[in-house]
């Protein structure tokens, strides 16, 4: 007998693939080819599980034929092989002889002939070829992680990739490695390396940030997948991305990871004024130096980056680089001149703008900020203080004028001790702030504290102050009174921050000479009254006939009785005043008080014995002089009569030294 066995697959769910659930019919082909009747036919094939498989018909008839049929579920090793390869055996009994007879199973397709290459034609394996699906499915997702956990997206920061490999197929896949050239990633091993259909495994791979990927902002990046299935042949697949964010529907989307990049820059700026004349005083010429710097504060690069300030007119003004990695700095400066506004108002207050560019063209700003000032506000609310750039050039400054008007208390004529002077204080404010609790000190004249109408000035503002002075004997002998006074105000600067007292050293205007000692731009002449001296004095002399012998008769032996009153009519003191008299012969007469004050008066006396002589003569007639010193050198005056019969009695003209007369009239 002969067993021919035959295969045909089946699609079981019709589902177009080759899967588990599908089967294969075998049909077994029985011919009795003896001359014997054959019964007790099975058949058995251990590869199928077909066991003592019962034949129909049976007994069975020389040349006849008899079929079974056997449905054979496939397993996941018989698809991973590609198809199943088996042979049957017919087992029977020669009901003739009752010798068992057998016969393995040759294959009913013909291109199965010896295809055990065992030279025998007739139980080749019947091959039931199957045509297995061989798929994989890559996703591929990305997450950023902040590897040195500092809130930024920087260089040596990480993206960790997930490559998940899914078996779609219906054979299994062994030797799955995953390529991804973008990030670097080289026969990555999956695991597991062998998948059975529906089965997945995964790689992971951590990719270091560059710059380059930080200004982009992503990372855009496709993988492939690639294997082979269980019969050898390679299988490979490009990645699709897991971020929905990233489904166009096709089915290979580049996996796009989305860096939070922050752009951000931070911008200082610094002042420093410079006194280009040198002259202590904040003027047109002198200079302002800024100093700006820009950090690139952010994650990406900025480049186009240049700053704008208003205020001082800086435009679009370049950075140095113009280009700021991470971290990176630039710097820029300027010098600017101070204007008459500046000045004016005691003040520079700016803040400057920087702009920039990141790698997508997106503008980057930032509003300067003032590294001396610890305020640190913040008014954009961006994280960065932007405190203004203010510098102060409070400049507080003092005109003070003293003039002095002089009063001839006594209306004698002569500036002397006792006379007054008035002094007037005009104070201006010539600098640009206010100046308040302005007093006036002058020690020389005893001024402590003099309060300046108004007490508080604004810049331009004036005040007014009077004292009054009487002049000193001491004043005269010096012949000036000399005197500076001392304003002294308090103010502020532009931020409201108490200054040093201003003060100012007055200045005479009536003197042409303007000394600057201060060197504060305004004159500092001392204020100078000048008190000519005046040595003078005037003698007046009084005689008076004394009887001496009390008898009425105008005689030898009686006498006169002179008084001489010397009179310090100058402005000087007079001192060792004496009184020469030769006719009465008198000569260095002491006169008392010594000294005589200006204005003061001594006397003297001397008696003469008048002779014969005299009494012939009618009367004694005589002149006398006073002589005395002052700081000023000699002083000395001729006497004139008291008695006022003797004016010009000498006929000189001169009525200040008329001599003394003083009559005898002798008895006849």
């Amino acid at each position: 007998m002969v067993l021919v066995k035959d295969g045909v697959y089946e699609d079981t769910n019709m589902d177009g693939l080759v899967n588990l659930g599908d089967s294969i019919l075998y049909t077994f082909t029985v011919t009795n080819t003896g001359n014997t009747v054959l019964s007790g036919l099975t058949i058995d094939d251990a590869t199928i599980g077909a066991m003592a498989l019962a034949v129909t018909p049976d007994p069975l008839l020389p040349g006849s034929v008899a079929t079974v049929n056997y449905t054979y579920a496939l397993t996941q090793p018989d698809i991973n092989l590609g198809g199943v390869t088996n042979s049957a055996i017919v087992n029977a009994t020669d009901d003739g002889s009752g010798d068992p007879l057998s016969d393995v199973s040759d294959s009913a397709n013909p291109i199965d002939e010896d295809n055990d290459m065992d030279g025998d034609l007739t139980n080749d394996p019947t091959i039931t070829p199957l045509t297995p699906t061989a798929e994989i499915t890559l996703v591929k997702t990305g997450v950023y992680v902040d590897v040195n956990m500092n809130g930024m997206v920087d260089v040596n920061d990480m993206i960790t990739y997930t490559f998940t490999v899914t078996n779609s197929g219906t054979i299994q896949v062994n030797s799955l490695v995953v390529n991804d050239a973008t990030v670097g990633a080289v026969n990555l091993a999956v695991s597991p390396a062998i998948l059975n259909p529906s089965e997945m495994g995964v790689a992971t791979f951590d990719y270091t940030l560059t710059q380059a990927d930080i200004d982009n902002g992503t990372v855009v990046n496709t993988a492939t997948a690639s294997g082979f299935d269980s019969i050898g042949d390679p299988v490979s697949d490009i990645s699709d991305s897991g971020n929905p964010a990233d489904e166009t529907g096709a089915p290979d989307d580049d996996t796009t990871t989305t860096l939070p990049v922050e752009d951000s820059m931070s911008l200082t700026k610094t002042a420093l004024y410079t006194d280009v004349n040198g002259d202590g005083i904040v003027n047109l010429g002198d200079t302002v130096t800024y100093d700006f710097e820009v950090t690139n504060t952010g994650d990406a690069t900025i480049d186009s980056i240049v700053i704008d300030d208003a205020v001082i007119g800086v435009v679009a003004l370049a950075l140095t680089p113009d280009t700021l990695a991470p971290g990176a700095m630039g710097t820029s400066q300027i010098i600017y001149p101070i204007t008459a506004f500046d000045i004016a108002a005691g003040q520079i207050d700016n803040s400057a703008t920087v702009t920039g560019d990141d790698p997508q063209d997106n503008p980057v700003t930032d509003t300067s900020d003032d590294p001396m000032d610890g305020a640190n506000i913040d008014p954009n609310g961006d994280g960065e203080p932007d405190d203004r750039t203010v510098i102060d050039l409070s400049e507080p400054n003092l005109a003070f004028a003293k003039a002095d008007s002089y009063t001839d208390t006594n209306g004698n004529g002569v500036v002397d001790a006792g006379d007054m002077l008035t002094y007037t204080f005009t104070v201006t404010n010539t600098g640009n702030t206010v100046v308040s609790n302005l007093t006036i000190d002058d020690t020389v004249i005893g001024v402590t504290n003099l309060p300046v109408t108004p007490a508080n000035l604004n810049p331009g503002q004036i005040g007014t102050a009077t004292s009054m002075y009487m002049i000193t004997q001491a004043d005269v002998d010096a012949g000036n009174v000399t005197n500076s006074a001392i304003v002294t105000g308090d103010t502020i600067d532009s931020n409201g921050d108490p200054l040093p007292p201003v003060t100012d050293v007055s200045d005479d205007p009536a003197d042409p000479a303007d000394l600057d000692t201060d060197m504060d731009g305004d004159a500092e002449d001392p204020t100078v009254f000048v008190i000519t001296p005046l040595s003078e004095i005037e003698l007046t002399k009084v005689g008076l006939y004394v009887d001496v012998n009390m008898d009425g008769v105008i005689n030898v032996g009686d006498r006169i009785d002179y008084t001489f009153t010397v009179n310090n009519t100058g402005n000087l003191v007079v001192s060792g005043t004496v009184i020469d008299d030769t006719t009465i012969g008198v000569t260095g007469l002491l006169v008392t008080p010594d000294p005589i004050d200006p204005g003061m008066s001594g006397t003297a006396t001397s008696s003469y014995v008048f002779t014969q002589m005299d009494i012939d003569n009618g009367g004694v007639t005589n002149t006398a002089i006073a002589m005395g010193t002052t700081i000023d050198g000699p002083v000395s005056d001729t006497s004139d009569s008291e008695n006022p019969a003797d004016e010009d009695n000498d006929m000189d003209g001169d009525t200040t030294n008329d001599p003394t007369i003083t009559p005898l009239t002798p008895n006849d």
